[in-house]
């Protein structure tokens, strides 16, 4: 959603620059001090409206993913704001994001075909874009996951650690870190999914302590549950499903969940 916020921004930059320099000018030629010292706080004064309207709005979506787990009511919001968008890069920034809502409801081919739309060149320049890339292409990778396309899914994140590795992101050592926790977590689905159990519960058991959002914690507990009835540990097992039927919300993991237990 970052990019989403940073045109907004923007745009609000434009606007009170627009209006702040004819102010200025009349206010300078009048000699009036106090509106010209108006006319150059007023772009400041928008940017720190649109900071406060665009936190409270993301952190609000946020809140509904990644708190509530109620991915159909994000899904809905974000396709709201897409239908009255004309701006490209905030377009492709919400189809990122509807994306990623369609892969947590398990619409693995609708969230496929909606990444292949997205233009790569929206992604920006430097650490932005590094990291928007390294997203996008987890996205993908665990779109090519749900598809079945392990192979695919593998190359792709090949292509993610180069970006985790990327001179440009080494001093965001959050960012980065982050990233690899995603990279890896996609790693070890993909050694569940081809069936290799070697090593994984403790993979899982390290990201699920890292684990910052109740959605993180559900998507890991749903696979430390299936690690533990492959090997038999039902005890261990229902730790992890009653986490995920507590809190799943209408996610994909609670859904499969349902269908083994």
């Amino acid at each position: 959603m970052f990019q989403l916020y940073k045109d907004l921004k923007i745009l609000y930059y434009v606007i009170g620059l627009s209006v702040a320099i004819p102010l200025a000018a009349y206010s300078s030629w009048v000699e009036k001090i106090g509106l010209f010292l108006l006319a150059i706080l007023f772009p400041f004064v928008c940017v720190i409206i649109v900071e406060l309207i665009a936190n409270k709005r993301f952190n609000s979506l946020n809140k509904i993913r990644e708190t509530n787990c109620n991915i159909t009511e994000y899904y809905t919001a974000l396709c709201e704001l897409r239908a009255n968008c004309k701006n490209a890069k905030i377009l492709n920034a919400l189809n990122q994001n509807i994306a990623v809502a369609l892969l947590d409801m398990g619409r693995y081919q609708d969230a496929f075909n909606l990444l292949m739309g997205i233009n790569p060149t929206y992604f920006g320049k430097g650490f932005l874009g590094v990291q928007n890339k390294g997203v996008y292409l987890n996205n993908l990778a665990y779109a090519y996951i749900g598809l079945g396309d392990l192979e695919s899914a593998e190359r792709v994140l090949i292509d993610m650690k180069h970006c985790i590795d990327d001179p440009k992101l080494q001093k965001f050592d959050k960012e980065k870190n982050l990233l690899f926790d995603v990279y890896m977590s996609k790693k070890v689905i993909i050694q569940i999914e081809s069936g290799n159990f070697e090593g994984v519960e403790q993979i899982l058991l390290m990201l699920l302590e890292k684990a910052k959002s109740n959605l993180w914690q559900v998507c890991t507990s749903y696979y430390l549950a299936r690690v533990y009835l492959y090997s038999g540990n039902t005890e261990k097992a229902k730790r992890y499903i009653d986490f995920v039927m507590q809190y799943g919300g209408d996610t994909v993991y609670k859904a499969e969940l349902l269908k083994i237990i």
